[in-house]
């Protein structure tokens, strides 16, 4: 189980540039799957795919502003990245918390 496996040493593999990648190792670092858990970590990861439109990505870094969960609770910040998720949603992604924005 990835659980109880040992994070790689950090230079030992390059970090990923793509938004699913960072989307992903921030969905890591938050669930302490395969490595610490870690909301600062997951924020920082979820903050570099997020800026490059990934909408999940947006969606939570938007409730870790709005929770200050690895980030300074900042319900501004929040709303902002609420808003460039639900701006960015279709009808179908990433879920119905969106599309509710996405009408107001």
């Amino acid at each position: 189980q990835l659980r109880h496996m040992a994070s790689p040493p950090q230079d030992s593999f390059p970090p990923p540039r793509d938004a699913s990648g960072q989307f992903n190792l921030g969905v890591m670092y938050s669930d302490g799957t395969g490595v610490p858990n870690d909301n600062t970590e997951a924020a920082r990861w979820f903050r570099l795919a997020a800026e490059q439109g990934h909408v999940p990505a947006q969606f939570r870094l938007a409730w870790m502003y709005f929770k200050g969960e690895g980030v300074p609770k900042d319900e501004t910040e929040a709303a902002k990245w609420f808003r460039e998720a639900a701006e960015r949603s279709s009808d179908t992604a990433p879920g119905p918390k969106c599309r509710t924005l996405r009408r107001r």
